[in-house]
């Protein structure tokens, strides 16, 4: 019976979903990634509007990051070389996949794992070791317990 509940919520959870303004077919894929890395579909969710708002050409960091996860530069060679093109809207989410997932494995905790995607892990580290934590990290941790809730009970 457990099974079969957890399957119900699954099913009556699962995206797409209407009040996230991500084609459907980009979100069931973002979901099925995330199941993938076990990683929170909401979480990155989260990340993605504070990354771009959803805008799947947004580029930021005068030119230096691209897409709805807003991959920056310094990826975009390493994540080409595993087979990614981060220009394109499932590139982008699989690279900001893999290097989340990375700094989640590594440190255990969101909004420090987000502080090191935002950022970068140098600069990163370096905020951290001054006892600074980003506003906009704890806004993206936070964001996802909205974003659940509202998407959950709509």
């Amino acid at each position: 019976d457990a099974i079969l509940a957890e399957w119900e919520e699954t099913k009556v959870n699962a995206a797409p979903y209407e009040n996230i303004p991500l084609a459907e077919e980009e979100q069931i894929y973002l979901e099925e990634r995330c199941k993938d890395y076990g990683m929170d579909f909401f979480l990155v969710i989260a990340l993605m509007e504070s990354e771009s708002n959803f805008d799947t050409e947004a580029e930021g960091d005068s030119g230096n990051s691209y897409g709805l996860m807003q991959i920056n530069s310094v990826w975009w060679e390493t994540m080409s070389n595993r087979g990614i093109d981060v220009f394109t809207v499932r590139g982008n989410i699989d690279a900001s996949i893999i290097i989340l997932s990375e700094y989640l494995d590594k440190y255990q905790d969101e909004t420090i794992a987000i502080q090191m995607y935002k950022c970068g892990e140098h600069r990163g580290r370096e905020l951290l070791s001054m006892g600074i934590t980003l506003s906009q990290a704890e806004m993206v941790v936070e964001g996802k317990e909205q974003i659940k809730k509202e998407t959950t009970h709509s």
